[in-house]
């Protein structure tokens, strides 16, 4: 078995093993190869290269940093050559699914900028009622925040050309029997707004009789909240746009769209009343480009228009093998390389989810993404309606069965067999073409809604006599388990590659040569043992960084010895540690964490800063939960969420809760709810998608052990 892509050193640390699980090293470590047959040739060009827009990350800057300084108009921007634009961006509310409508509007002002020789400086503000003020005070030139034209707005601000219409939908929870069946029968009930929205606005101008009761909601809420509220029954009515409300579906099925509060909402740009000029130039700009910005629904185009729109939309599973969020940022394989496809074509990524692995071929078919991430096998039925890059990848598709009985390590022992797979899927064909030689093979459509790791779960428990897996599913993204086996490779070295619509000649060729580059590259893990060896300790002492562990603690109220003991598991207290998901330092903090913290910058290698970032995350979570709850149990849950991060916890707890078990309960509870979110059925409906949970549990007991042998060593 050969390694055919790296795209990251898959640094592991050896003594924390057992609570990392190689689900976490597959999101950055290698597909690996099934056959040696050499990759193709890259393709011969045959024109001169476009000329890419150059792509950097976003820098978003706190609006009380920004100096007030008011540009009235076009020409000095210019001078100044920046654009400072105000916009209104919270941590991720949930796991991008079908694109956030924001990052859409912040790449469409990317283009602008660009079309006006000037960089752009994103300005945040905490409140969405602070947007004007701060325009108003010079914080910013522009907003861009999925702003809403309305009247009392134009009164203070001017508005540009729309960039695009919504609606403005009243939603009611799906189980509410008894609610409004239409707008008008809003007159005289409940309904929770954000004071400054366009929605209370406008609400207001319909002069119901008698008029609803409104329930300010905090201008801090995002939108996918507000909307878990209305689902989950605490809100029985509030509104939210139609692209907002159709993220919020993908992954829930609680709402209940009770009508259009109004229709063909424009959302536009705001500029000072000031700047007649910028807003001529946002108008001829977006003459230009406006038709390209449809948000989520369908878009066909080749690599001209995926460009010319700024978004490269990749449709790709939410696993550990691909996309999945991690304390606090989104991760994966597939992730990480459609993030280096994107900048090399000059555009932002967009990731569109599939909630099932048969959903990915209709996603690009119908024109809501660009791509299909190179998840897929490469066949001759899938060839029919879709093109392939150049291969990716190679997979060995392995036979899983039962354990406790024969081991089958030949294709004639599957005579008179039955294997189940599902029809859509690459495994189908390979079986199939075996039927010929192979007399008494039954191959039997599973259900086409259950995915792979699934029909694995069907075999282990007996219900399913075997079923096939691609060697990094059932080796990478499972972890080893003991409850199946695997001992025949069915098909040899399947091919695996981005699929794209047959009428993108362009992007198929730009496509090829990003393969070509990121494929074959190598590991070097020489030397890894040794750099991951533990770090002495003193006699006496629970670790050489006690009283760095003591400063800290007392500082942001969490226990000492609860620090080192995370020290110890997240590196074995090695300052020069690096996980394999890119955690730092002696606490394996990420380095998107810090500027959370308030330590943009800090180095994560040097053993005070590291130990005060992971210990400041580990208060704030700690600060975070109830202080009735249990110590132990508040203690482990805390622990589980400096492990996944806080967004997969508090999906945990909400599940539980819908399960009835005890989400102030870790023990068999919360804990159980965690290991759920790794069934897409589950994951699936929550804001988080899948997670690690199996790891966050060993991770748990990982640290819980070293807190016993630190009490019962200062015991002696």
């Amino acid at each position: 078995m050969t390694v055919f892509l790296s795209i990251l050193p898959a640094r592991r640390n050896l003594r924390a093993a057992a609570f990392v699980g190689s689900a976490l090293v597959a999101a950055f470590a290698v597909v690996h190869a099934g056959c040696s047959t050499p990759p193709p040739s890259p393709p011969t060009e045959s024109k001169p290269a476009a000329v890419v827009p150059r792509v950097v990350d976003r820098v978003f800057v706190p609006a009380g940093r920004e100096p007030p300084v008011v540009r009235d108009d076009l020409s000095e921007m210019r001078k100044a050559r920046v654009l400072r634009v105000l916009t209104h961006r919270r941590p991720a509310s949930s796991l991008g699914r079908t694109g956030s409508p924001l990052d859409r509007e912040l790449a469409l002002v990317e283009i602008f900028a660009r079309s006006q020789a000037m960089a752009v400086r994103f300005v945040n503000v905490d409140r969405r009622a602070d947007l004007m003020p701060a325009l108003l005070a010079g914080k910013g030139d522009m907003i861009a925040a999925q702003f809403t034209v309305t009247p009392s707005r134009a009164d203070r601000v001017a508005f540009a050309a729309p960039i695009r219409y919504v609606e403005e939908l009243v939603v009611a929870p799906a189980a509410q029997k008894a609610g409004p069946r239409d707008v008008q029968g809003l007159a005289g009930r409940e309904i929770w707004l954000r004071p400054s929205s366009s929605f209370a606005e406008h609400l207001d101008a319909m002069r119901l009789e008698p008029a609803p009761t409104v329930h300010p909601i905090d201008e801090t809420a995002d939108p996918h909240t507000v909307l878990y509220r209305v689902g989950t029954g605490e809100y029985a009515l509030s509104v939210a746009d139609s692209d907002v409300v159709e993220s919020y579906q993908s992954y829930r099925d609680d709402l209940r769209v009770v009508g259009p509060l109004r229709e063909q909402v424009p959302i536009a740009w705001a500029t000072r009343p000031s700047s007649k000029e910028l807003r001529e130039a946002i108008g001829a700009f977006v003459t230009q480009y406006v038709e390209v910005y449809a948000g989520p629904a369908a878009f066909e185009g080749d690599l001209d228009a995926i460009r010319k729109r700024g978004i490269l939309r990749i449709a790709m599973p939410n696993n550990s093998l691909n996309y999945f969020f991690f304390r606090g940022a989104p991760l994966g394989h597939q992730y990480i390389l459609g993030l280096r496809l994107a900048r090399e074509l000059g555009v932002r990524l967009e990731v569109v989810v599939a909630r099932r692995q048969a959903d990915l071929l209709p996603l690009l078919l119908s024109g809501r993404a660009d791509l299909v991430a190179g998840t897929l096998t490469d066949t001759t039925q899938r060839r029919d309606a879709v093109d392939f890059s150049l291969p990716l990848a190679r997979v060995d598709e392995l036979l899983v069965q039962p354990p406790g009985e024969p081991l089958i390590t030949s294709v004639e022992q599957l005579a008179g067999r039955e294997v189940h797979v599902r029809r859509t899927s690459s495994y189908w064909e390979t079986l199939a073409g075996l039927q010929a030689t192979v007399p008494g093979l039954e191959v039997v459509a599973a259900d086409s809604d259950l995915e792979t790791e699934q029909l694995i779960d069907l075999v282990a428990a007996g219900e399913l006599p075997a079923t096939v897996a691609d060697y990094d599913i059932y080796h990478l993204g499972l972890g080893t388990r003991a409850d199946v086996q695997t001992g025949l490779v069915l098909g040899h070295g399947r091919e695996r590659g981005y699929a794209m619509r047959k009428d993108s000649p362009l992007l198929k060729e730009a496509v090829d040569s990003f393969v070509v580059s990121v494929r074959g590259r190598s590991r070097d893990n020489r030397g890894l043992a040794d750099r991951l060896a533990p770090a002495p300790t003193p006699p006496g002492d629970l670790s050489p960084y006690d009283a760095i562990a003591r400063k800290y603690g007392a500082q942001f109220g969490v226990d000492w010895r609860l620090v080192v003991a995370v020290m110890k598991v997240e590196s074995g207290f090695r300052a020069d540690h690096r996980n394999a998901l890119g955690g730092l330092g002696l606490m394996g903090v990420m380095p998107h964490t810090l500027a959370r913290l308030g330590l943009r910058g800090a180095d994560l290698r040097a053993p005070d800063p590291a130990v005060r970032a992971g210990t400041q995350r580990l208060g704030r979570i700690l600060g975070r939960l109830d202080p009735a709850l249990d110590p132990v149990q508040r203690r482990r849950m805390a622990l589980a969420a400096y492990h996944v991060g806080e967004e997969h916890l508090t999906d945990a707890r909400k599940l539980a809760r819908r399960l009835h078990l005890d989400d102030g309960v870790w023990d068999e509870n919360v804990e159980q709810a965690l290991l759920l979110k790794r069934n897409p059925s589950y994951a699936g409906e929550t804001r988080f998608g899948y997670c690690l949970g199996a790891d966050a549990r060993d991770y748990v007991i990982a640290v819980e052990r070293e807190l016993a042998s630190f009490a019962a060593s200062t015991a002696q």
